[in-house]
């Protein structure tokens, strides 16, 4: 039986919200992963067929000496297809249970706070489709539009966000508390 290697991809946007990909060997995970960490990336496993096609044609990420990693830029539409993909799948955390780092799919307040786990905004992760308002004040049509979220902040608690209908359109930020978060299997109002 002939078995595809495993793949881990380390995705995310830098500083000046450019994305960046690339794909490493799933057996050097820990190494991967918390280099993924240091970057203020995300790693996560290409588990569909579809995921790993596509990492396939990813650049070769690189793991330094320091323990951070080069993830080369990739084009947009590449990444955005990317997290599509990748927002079925639950991204690899490290395995230290002990630590009390928040990850990007946690908001750092719940952990300080105590929150409850079932806060709704705990849930939204990297790809969840959230409801949001448009963020230019002279838009005069009220309500809220589906949304894709492309990153959220090491602090969890802002979100880059891209209109799920219009793609090409900038993205933009937005804090979780003043997002709906539509849950899978949900059909959007758009």
């Amino acid at each position: 039986m002939n078995q595809k290697p495993r793949v881990l991809i380390v995705f995310g946007l830098d500083a000046d919200k450019k994305p960046h990909a690339a794909k490493f060997d799933a057996s050097d995970e820990p190494a991967v992963t918390k280099a993924a960490g240091l970057t203020g990336f995300q790693a996560a496993l290409a588990a569909s067929e579809e995921a790993q096609s596509l990492a396939s044609k990813l650049p070769d990420g690189k793991i330094f000496g320091t323990g951070k990693a080069l993830v080369p830029y990739v084009k947009e539409d590449v990444y955005d297809k990317l997290v599509g993909l990748i927002s079925a799948a639950q991204p690899t955390a490290p395995k230290d249970s002990s630590s009390t780092t928040a990850t990007p799919n946690t908001p750092a307040n719940a952990q300080k706070n105590g929150s409850p786990a079932n806060d709704p905004w705990a849930e939204i992760k990297v790809g969840s489709v959230v409801l949001c308002q448009s963020p230019e004040p002279e838009v005069d049509e009220d309500g809220y539009w589906a949304s894709v979220v492309v990153s959220i902040a090491k602090d969890g608690e802002i979100l880059t966000v891209r209109w799920k209908d219009y793609p090409k359109l900038p993205r933009f930020t937005v804090r979780r508390q003043m997002v709906g978060l539509l849950r899978a299997g949900t059909t959007s109002p758009s």
